[in-house]
């Protein structure tokens, strides 16, 4: 009773499932990743920052527009979140500037 080799073959190549592994594993098994792919994530990841950090920033301000601030007016919870919606999002320009 022999196993047919064409129904488990993969239609991913080796090549496609390193490129996976090293993006997914990264340096930490000791792959060597290029200086294009660690820029791209530098860029990557700062732009999610930037992204994340506008949102909140928004929210905060917001909050009360949409319906889920406690009372009228900006309380120090909204004032929080703005300013640390603020700082991440400085951070992700700050980012990607370098």
């Amino acid at each position: 009773m022999g196993i047919e080799k064409d129904r488990f073959e993969s239609p991913v190549n080796r090549t496609q499932l390193n490129q996976v592994v090293r993006i997914l594993i990264g340096n930490r098994s000791g792959i060597h990743l290029g200086k294009g792919d660690c820029r791209m994530r530098k860029k990557g990841l700062s732009l999610i920052l930037i992204g994340v950090g506008i949102i909140l920033l928004l929210v905060s301000l917001l909050a009360d527009v949409v319906g889920i601030g406690g009372y009228p007016g900006i309380g120090f919870k909204q004032i929080i979140g703005a300013v640390v919606g603020a700082v991440i999002a400085i951070i992700g320009f700050r980012m990607l500037r370098k």
